[in-house]
């Protein structure tokens, strides 16, 4: 997509857009669901279908299709998109919490220390997820956030929005 420019798609016939929307979704999707029910991830980049999932982010580094923000330890993390927890890990490098949001995609965020969320959980987008663990110095922490699409790791930096 970045070979072409950001506006690539505005070049081909209306039934080409038709049929790509139908298969990864609509470029700048407006997320509306019913009350009690999840809106289904869809989106696609660049305009952005995901929120970041950390605020006043200090630094941010790409490795290996996961994405690793430095913030301040305790920092709220928050859920990108709507989904269900699927999968909470604990480990060496804080706790991993991964989100399902279905057509196949999900999205994992480890580095978390204290959780409000356990697997089953529906999350909307922005609800707290829990805080950053304190792990790269005095009063900062690591979350590494990666992306996926039908178990294949992708980057995430073009879905996210950007303020």
């Amino acid at each position: 997509m970045a070979a072409h420019g950001a506006n690539w798609e505005q070049g081909l016939p209306t039934e080409t857009k038709g049929d790509l929307a139908a298969i990864v979704g609509d470029a700048h999707p407006e997320v509306q669901p019913e009350p009690g029910e999840v809106a289904i991830f869809v989106g696609r980049g660049p305009g952005g279908v995901l929120t970041a999932p950390i605020d006043r982010v200090l630094t941010e580094k790409v490795s290996n299709d996961t994405l690793q923000l430095l913030a301040a330890y305790g920092a709220t993390v928050r859920a990108p998109a709507d989904g269900h927890v699927s999968v909470v890990q604990h480990g060496d490098e804080g706790t991993k919490v991964t989100i399902d949001h279905g057509n196949g995609w999900q999205s994992s965020l480890q580095g978390l220390g204290d959780l409000t969320v356990a697997v089953g959980d529906t999350v909307r987008r922005g609800e707290p997820l829990g805080t950053l663990a304190q792990e790269d110095g005095p009063g900062q922490g690591l979350l590494r956030f990666g992306v996926s699409l039908n178990s294949l790791a992708v980057d995430p930096r073009p879905y996210l929005v950007r303020t």
